[in-house]
Formats: structure tokens, sequence, C-alpha cells
């Protein structure tokens, strides 16, 4: 859901050259539509994108007026589109700079006392062990985290990602190289990844993605 809302939030941002660029498969089809010319079939295929982005776009900027009370007051779970509308960024170079910031103060999950020092162990029965390593996640959360990984590895290394392109969105460059939209954001931060544009039209180098993992050769 995530990776749908920012799509059509990326192609709202593009024009028609670089539609067409970013979705190559878009030439497959400019001669095949009698007797329409390979522009007007350019044309309404863009158009067709644009469509799409504005129709979802439109329905996440209502949705965040009319919910905004509900996400200043945390009311919404963390799975709803609403959320996940909002870039990644916006959540996490607050809590960042914060705590890269020199004499910053962090706070600390764990309690003290008033003296500010921890408090005394509670006597009970304690916490069973976990050996699987799963955080204490259930069977089924383990399975849909493990879903999750392997639809990131589908097409890792996958180099016709990346094929007679310059630059590439931030969602291809997640599928090339398997990662998530925060990995990909570290990943930016500590320059091992090269970005360029500005604003929504932010896009990253292939060859930075290549450098950082050379495509796999098919065998």
């Amino acid at each position: 859901m995530e990776s749908f809302i920012r799509t059509a939030t990326e192609i709202g941002s593009m024009n028609e050259l670089q539609l067409v660029e970013h979705y190559g498969e878009v030439s497959r089809v400019l001669r095949h539509l009698r007797p329409l010319s390979s522009n007007q079939v350019a044309e309404r295929v863009v158009d067709l994108y644009r469509r799409h982005s504005s129709e979802v776009t439109g329905v996440m900027d209502a949705a965040l007026r009319a919910h905004a009370s509900d996400i200043r007051e945390g009311k919404l779970p963390a799975t709803c589109a609403i959320l996940l509308a909002i870039p990644e960024s916006y959540k996490t170079v607050a809590v960042d700079e914060r705590r890269e910031s020199p004499g910053a103060l962090v706070a600390s999950s764990t309690p003290t006392g008033r003296d500010g020092s921890p408090p005394p162990q509670a006597h009970g029965p304690t916490a069973p062990a976990d050996p699987d390593n799963t955080g204490g996640a259930t069977g089924s959360d383990v399975s849909i985290q493990g879903t999750e990984q392997r639809t990131r590895d589908a097409r890792k290394g996958d180099g016709t990602l990346l094929d007679q392109k310059r630059l590439v969105s931030f969602g291809t460059a997640e599928q090339y190289l398997g990662i998530t939209d925060r990995q990909r954001q570290k990943l930016i931060k500590s320059g091992a990844l090269r970005v360029e544009g500005q604003g929504q039209n932010r896009k990253i180098t292939a060859e930075s993605l290549k450098i950082y993992l050379p495509p796999e050769i098919p065998n």
C-alpha cells in the first residue's frame, strides 16, 4: 500500500518524457494500436497515468484533511493508509537530528527513581526465554515478516531494473537492493547512494546502485 501511494505521488511530479523513460514498458504498445500513431498512443498512456495519479492523491489528500484531528491525537492505527501516505522523512528526520545534536537529551524507556538511580528489581516470575529470537512476535507475525522479506528479495540485484537508465525512483532502488524505505534513507544519508533532483523529483543514480550492489549475471 505504501509503495502504491508513493508511486502515484511520484507520477504526479513527472513530465511526459520522465514518465515514458521511467516506465519503459510503455514503448511496447506504441506501434500496436492502429490506426493511432505512436505519438497519439503515448499521449493517451501518459494521460492514463496522470488520471490514476490524480485520483489516488486526491483521495489521500481528502482523507488527510478529514482525519487531521485523528492524526494529531494518534487515534489511527500504524497500518492506516492515511499514515502510510506521509513521507517517511517527516517521521524520522526530527528524531535523527535530535539524537545527533551535541548535548541533546534522548528519552530513555528505562524507569528511574527520584534520584535518577534504577529502581529495585521486582521479585516475581521472569519472562520466558526467546530461543527463536523472534522478539516476542507470534507465529503469524514471523510468517508475515518472512513473506515481506522474500518479496523484497524477489528482484534483488536484477539488472533489468536499471537497464539504460541513469536515474531511478526510490521504489525501484528499494526493489533492486531488496531493502525497506528506512534502510534506503540510511544509505542515502551515509553517502552510499547518490541522489539527484529536488523535492518529489529526487531520484537515485543507477551508477551508485551498481557500485553498492553489482547486478547479478544471469545463468
